[in-house]
């Protein structure tokens, strides 16, 4: 089987030609869960954007599927695959009402609108979201925007799941809602924390890039061995 991802000697530079990333290479397996760890800055950001079709690279090579992300035709394809949930849901929230933002993406992808109400009550109703239906988004708490904007990309039925900081405005119900609903997901998933004790709950793999680089790459169990390369790279300690 061919790998879902495949990064080889990927760089990204910033218009001021700051280097965000550098020489990356990573494969991602249909179905993997991979936690990505590092510090502010590190390209974290950068590598899930890039895989969502938003930025370019300056060099190496991207695949998504059959898809070359290094051609503009095919990061304009990327979202058919990849869905991305911002650190910053506001950033993501577009429609008049809830029921409208979760809709959006199944009637984009030529579901009918009986199809896309069906699967978006579906996924309200995981998300607790019910009883918010007719309401705006941006009537929402911060928490239940982070859930209605994960609902929304879900209802695009991605292959891969990119998730930036998911953790942000969740209390401690909505942390545990969220591994369920995780653990639950088949697709393959990258996720872009600060935590990696919730991260350890979900995902098997672990890697950390640094300064755009990939720093480690393997199973919590190796990471954890070594606290003083984590505080090296800015990462909290892990439980051996």
């Amino acid at each position: 089987m061919s790998p879902l991802v495949c990064f080889k000697g990927l760089t990204r530079s910033s218009p001021n030609g700051r280097v965000l990333l550098s020489g990356v290479d990573f494969l991602v397996e249909p179905g993997e869960k991979i936690a990505l760890l590092g510090p502010n800055g590190a390209g974290k950001t950068t590598l899930l954007r890039m895989l969502a079709g938003l930025v370019a690279p300056s060099g190496g090579q991207v695949t998504l599927g059959p898809f070359d992300l290094t051609n503009k035709a095919d990061r304009k394809k990327a979202p058919t695959l990849a869905g991305l949930v911002f650190a910053h849901t506001d950033d993501q929230l577009l429609q008049a009402t809830v029921l409208e933002e979760v809709a959006l993406g199944p009637l984009n992808l030529g579901k009918s609108p009986t199809e896309a109400k069906a699967l978006s009550l579906k996924l309200l109703e995981l998300f607790h979201l019910s009883s918010h239906v007719d309401q705006s988004p941006f009537e929402l708490s911060s928490g239940e925007k982070k859930r209605l904007a994960l609902a929304s990309i879900l209802a695009m039925e991605p292959q891969i799941l990119l998730l930036d900081e998911p953790t942000h405005f969740l209390d401690q119900r909505g942390k545990r809602s969220l591994v369920e609903t995780l653990k639950r997901w088949k697709g393959a998933l990258i996720l872009a924390t600060h935590e990696p004790a919730f991260a350890r709950l979900i995902c098997p793999r672990v890697a950390i890039l640094d300064e755009g680089k990939i720093a480690f790459d393997g199973t919590w169990e190796d990471l954890a061995r070594d606290p003083s390369f984590l505080e090296i790279h800015g990462v909290e300690p892990i439980e051996p």
